[in-house]
This record gives structure tokens, sequence and C-alpha cells, in this order.
């Protein structure tokens, strides 16, 4: 059954090419699956452009640009998304 509670949006880079920023990725994205449920979790990639525009939109939300990985809370009652950190 699909989450009906808040969803932890993280903004990370599949390609980036900055090890140290893979390796803090790959050590937040290890923890958070070790303590949520699939779909209270949900992954964005800035680097498909695809997502450009989420990417961008979170951006200004989080007012920093480029540094990954990202957090935001978006609760399932309201289309508002917080940055977390």
């Amino acid at each position: 059954a699909p989450s009906i509670g808040p969803k932890l949006l993280v903004l990370l880079s599949k390609s980036s090419g900055n090890i140290q920023q893979r390796t803090n990725q790959d050590r937040s994205l290890a923890m958070l699956k070790g303590k949520l449920m699939a779909d209270d979790m949900e992954e964005v990639d800035g680097s498909d452009p695809n997502n450009k525009d989420r990417r961008n939109a979170l951006f200004t939300i989080s007012g920093i640009r480029g540094k990954y990985p990202q957090f935001f809370l978006q609760k399932s009652e309201a289309p508002e998304i917080t940055f977390l950190g």
C-alpha cells in the first residue's frame, strides 16, 4: 500500500564526479534505507535531464545549488516541501 504519511525526498547526483560527494550520498542512502520503508523515501537524480525542473525547484527551496545529497520533507496533505539539510 502506498504511504499516506510524509515522504523524504533525497536530491542526489548519480553522475557526480566528486568522490567525497558520492561517498556522502552512498552512506546517507544506506542509513536511510535501513530505517525507512521504500514508499516513505524518493530519490531525485539531479543529474538526470528529465529531473531538471524538479531539481531547480528543490535548489530554490534549499537555497543551495550543486551540493548533494540534500534532504526535503514533503507532507502528503499539502504540496509544500521543507528543506531539512
